[in-house]
């Protein structure tokens, strides 16, 4: 599986979680577990935003993986947007040119206790 594919993977997930009935028991707006009880049975719903918030934050990582695009064609692969803004300022240096940028890395980084989740994405290759 290569890092875009993981990305858009990951971040689906979360947008489905976000749309699922939301439980107010596992609320994070929920302070203590003695009280989640009492509070699900006086609010049968639950209003922390959670799942807006989530589903806002999808839409952000989506925007930043679009610009951060590894450039069709380019060896070694290239970010566009890293690429574009970096090459006249920092020509010598590749890691911030190279696709994936620490832009992608640092979002992949999000789920780097993931399965699917590969080391070389966090600039580890020697495993």
């Amino acid at each position: 599986m290569d890092l875009a594919t993981f990305l858009e993977a990951r971040i689906a997930d979360d947008e489905a979680a976000a749309r699922t009935v939301h439980d107010v028991a596992k609320c994070d707006a929920m302070l203590y577990e003695e009280d989640m009880a009492a509070y699900a049975a006086r609010t049968p719903g639950c209003d922390c935003g959670y799942p807006a918030r989530v589903l806002r934050e999808v839409d952000a990582k989506r925007k930043i993986v679009a610009e951060h695009a590894m450039e069709p064609g380019m060896l070694p692969p290239s970010c566009v947007r890293c690429c574009d803004t970096n090459t006249a300022q920092y020509p010598q240096r590749w890691d911030a040119l190279t696709w994936p940028c620490p832009t992608v890395r640092a979002l992949a980084a999000v789920w780097s206790d993931h399965k699917d989740y590969d080391l070389a994405w966090k600039g580890i290759t020697d495993g």
